[in-house]
């Protein structure tokens, strides 16, 4: 039997997928973050090195059986991040004639769609990807959560954030959306809020709050709006710059795939297309949710470069 891997490479998990040649037959393992970004060039060399041992004892496969692989990583964002990366893939035995490697939101958008389109991924951080029908990547956004990530799930949660924090300094109004959030870190008074938020470290617990935020703009919630408002408008800008570098053809119908926890929301998601739609003056554009697991995409586009390879 004949097979092909996706790695799907994220900051908190990682997935893996193997599929065999037909797709008829096809598992999933998880291990943790591979963004060396944030746990160095060692760590992420033994997760993938665990995870790998995980699926070929498991199944019971040898190296030799894997056709193709396709990896998709966060932080995969510059030609140094690909060698690093590259020498990282070269280190667990693979070789690299048979990898594509690309940063983990090309994986998300051929889950659903196909060339030429664009994904717009709003997650815990955020990045628009153009992909034409060359597969040629253009990219805008998501240089990381302290300098970019406009729109995303931490960027939202962050902006309430400052302003809670301002409103305990007696420097800002009391909006409703401070109180779901004082509930939901249970905290009985307001003078222990600060302490309480300035003591995470981690990202993905501050970008926790973006459901509540959401739902509190889907209740009609003013600061909340005006934050929601804001991340819509850098996001369809964002948009629209990729758009304009693509310099996709008059007659090509453009899919946009939306991916991401914040983009599963139906109050934001629609806020997001009406505002693309105005800015892109286009009537062929198809909007699509991914609701498949991103490394899904990376078996699609491992089993294309792999047919193609064979031409």
């Amino acid at each position: 039997m004949k097979y092909v891997v996706s790695v799907d490479g994220g900051g908190t998990k990682t997935v893996l997928a193997i599929s065999d040649l037909s797709k008829k037959s096809s598992e999933m393992f998880y291990i943790g973050c591979t963004n060396y970004k944030s746990i160095g060039v060692e760590e992420t060399y033994n997760n993938l090195r665990d995870g790998f041992n995980q699926l070929m004892l498991t199944l019971n496969i040898k190296v030799e059986e894997i056709e193709y692989y396709t990896f998709g990583f966060a932080g995969c964002d510059s030609r140094k991040d690909y060698e690093i990366l590259a020498d990282i893939i070269l280190r667990l035995g693979i070789d690299i004639k048979k990898v594509y490697l690309c940063n983990d939101g090309v994986l998300a958008y051929f889950t659903e769609g196909k060339e030429p389109g664009i994904v717009i991924i709003s997650g815990t951080g955020s990045i628009v990807l153009g992909i034409d029908s060359m597969e040629n990547i253009v990219r805008a956004g998501g240089w990381g959560y302290n300098f970019s990530d406009l729109g995303s799930g931490y960027w939202i949660s962050n902006e309430v954030v400052k302003r809670l924090l301002l409103y305990c300094d007696d420097c800002y109004d009391h909006y409703e959306v401070f109180d779901k959030i004082k509930s939901f870190y249970n905290i009985s008074d307001y003078k222990d809020m600060p302490l309480h938020i300035t003591s995470i470290t981690n990202y993905y617990e501050i970008a926790e709050l973006a459901p509540i935020i959401l739902k509190c703009g889907e209740d009609g919630e003013k600061l909340s709006n005006i934050v929601i408002n804001k991340a819509i408008s850098y996001l369809s800008g964002l948009t629209y710059s990729i758009y304009n570098k693509m310099n996709f053809n008059e007659d090509n119908k453009i899919t946009i795939v939306l991916s991401g926890g914040v983009l599963k929301n139906e109050f934001f998601q629609k806020k997001l297309c009406s505002e693309i739609k105005n800015r892109i003056e286009k009537e062929d554009i198809t909007f699509i949710v991914q609701n498949k697991e991103p490394v899904i995409g990376g078996i699609n586009l491992a089993l294309r470069r792999l047919n193609e390879s064979k031409m």
